[in-house]
């Protein structure tokens, strides 16, 4: 499904959806059976200053980061599942 995640701050018990000021393109990566795939992503948010804005690092805080998958069962059939993939990380300075 591209490099589109979203990123989410722990708060007061309850995951807040962060924004984060960028745009993703929608890239469809193929990966083999057994194969993988990384996706680097940046612990910054996007906020406005000047025609384009400036990077500021995430504060120290609980996260989640979320990013969708498709998973395609049988090419022939077109049978396909979307998925949500996540993982918890904590910043601490």
């Amino acid at each position: 499904m591209g490099a589109p995640y979203r990123l989410y701050l722990l708060e007061n018990g309850s995951w807040k959806e962060i924004e984060t000021g960028f745009t993703f393109t929608s890239i469809g990566w193929q990966i083999p059976p057994g194969g993988n795939w990384t996706q680097t992503v940046p612990l910054v948010i996007r906020v406005p200053d000047g025609a384009f804005g400036k990077l500021k690092p995430l504060p120290p805080c609980r996260y989640k980061i979320e990013k969708t998958v498709l998973i395609d069962r049988d090419k022939c059939e077109s049978r396909s599942n979307e998925i949500t993939l996540s993982a918890e990380f904590e910043i601490v300075r």
